[in-house]
């Protein structure tokens, strides 16, 4: 039962409190501006009630007027997503919540080796321990950090901890983090309110995003926690309509969408015939018998944009699609987020795009390819999955696994500004390694 759903439960007379826990660093604490104490420590001011998590509290109050709501707040300043993994049964698990909201980055972003990797690896222990214990999860990016160093900031030593967080954010550290964690939650189907890119959006707009922060480092306003508090009961109620319409269609489940133009509509439609033959129900969105051969909404490219939207969108898990070459709609498709396309002419090379690639859209040229070889690259193609038939090769699926991991992403404006250099978030070898008889 969703979270939504408990509170309509509640509404109509149920007995049980709603309990909503936030795991986090500072910003989930409820850490403001900076100080310097007595002893020339720097120190925080901390308003809980004041956070976004006693905002969507009362929020979520003003709409369920009859619920009793239980807070638990583990936001820890300085606190990052592993030390978070660590503490997570005592600090939220213990207490048995209906929901937890988990914030993690803005400590996490250094730019030493394996930040990324550790700090998704925690991710994930997190969001699996959270599900084990049928807690509703979500995952909240943070706000950006500051982009310049304010000459608000008067303090040496604060306004050295200003220029780190700087050049960590400017330098794309933070982004390529939120990147990951994006893609692991669309692998592992968690929700996400995406906080991190509103704020990027204002900054590109013009909006001086370093003035939005009270410390001008790293610590949003209070204004700001309420814009926190908005997006995450609208991730709330969109969460609840997702589940009662759209969910992903899987190959397990023998879903599949396509696309063709005229070119690659004979290929299409013998692959497409030969698939529901062996039980699989397929939605088509190219052309198909009753097309205008006139109408150009069917040319190649737009029929893989339409293709690939279905993939970006995350209702279906793969894709086929056909043309003459397989390579203008293969590339259009590619232009969609999250979309990883490539061109097959033989069965062998089927197999390796899934086996090695993880290519979630797969596009045939029917001036190449015959209506039964088609078939078969169908076949291999949906029979497999990311390293099946490479259990004995060491690393194989790691190795292509971070490859997927990367491209991911990948942002290449960040790109450019690290000199052309990409960010590793982590590393296995590979060696070449003979099937044991």
């Amino acid at each position: 039962m969703s979270i939504i759903q408990r509170l309509l439960q509640k509404y109509e007379g149920s007995l049980q409190a709603i309990t909503l826990a936030f795991l986090g660093d500072s910003i989930t604490q409820g850490c403001f501006e900076l100080y310097k104490d007595e002893n020339n420590k720097i120190c925080t001011v901390t308003e809980a009630d004041a956070a976004y998590a006693k905002r969507l509290l009362e929020a979520l109050g003003a709409l369920y007027p009859q619920t009793a709501f239980r807070l638990i707040n583990a936001g820890v300043s300085g606190d990052r997503a592993p030390n978070g993994a660590k503490r997570l049964a005592r600090d939220v698990l213990a207490h048995k919540p209906d929901l937890a909201v988990v914030c993690y980055g803005l400590n996490d972003c250094g730019d030493e080796m394996g930040s990324v990797e550790k700090y998704l690896a925690a991710l994930e222990r997190i969001f699996l321990e959270l599900r084990a214990a049928s807690c509703e999860v979500i995952f909240m990016t943070p706000n950006c950090m500051n982009r310049y160093v304010s000459d608000e900031i008067t303090d040496p030593d604060i306004r050295a901890v200003a220029q780190r967080k700087a050049d960590l954010q400017n330098g794309g550290h933070l982004t390529r983090h939120i990147a990951g964690a994006l893609a692991l939650c669309r692998q592992m189907g968690v929700p996400v309110c995406d906080c991190y890119a509103i704020w990027q959006e204002m900054q590109q707009r013009g909006t001086d995003t370093t003035a939005l922060l009270s410390n001008r480092i790293n610590h949003p306003t209070r204004e700001m926690h309420a814009l926190f508090a908005d997006e995450l009961l609208k991730t709330l109620l969109k969460k609840e309509n997702d589940e009662e319409g759209i969910t992903m269609k899987t190959v397990k489940d023998k879903y599949l969408v396509v696309g063709a133009d005229f070119a690659g509509y004979p290929l299409k439609e013998a692959v497409v015939a030969h698939l529901r033959e062996k039980g699989w129900k397929i939605t088509d969105l190219g052309v198909t018998k009753q097309s205008d051969p006139n109408d150009t909404e069917n040319m190649f490219h737009r029929v893989g944009l339409r293709v690939g939207a279905r993939i970006s969108e995350g209702e279906f898990e793969r894709a086929l699609l056909f043309c003459g070459t397989g390579m203008g709609i293969h590339i259009a498709a590619s232009k969609c987020p999250h979309v990883h396309a490539g061109v097959v002419e033989s069965v062998p090379a089927a197999l390796r795009a899934i086996t090695g690639n993880g290519v979630n859209v797969l596009a045939m040229g029917a001036f190449y390819v015959a209506p039964a070889m088609g078939c078969d690259i169908a076949d291999v193609y949906l029979g497999a999955e990311l390293g099946s038939g490479y259990e004995w090769w060491h690393n194989f699926y790691e190795f292509h696994k971070l490859a997927i991991d990367e491209l991911e992403a990948f942002d290449y404006e960040q790109y450019k500004s690290a000199g052309f250099r990409m960010e590793h978030l982590g590393d296995f070898d590979l060696k070449l390694e003979k099937k044991p008889e």
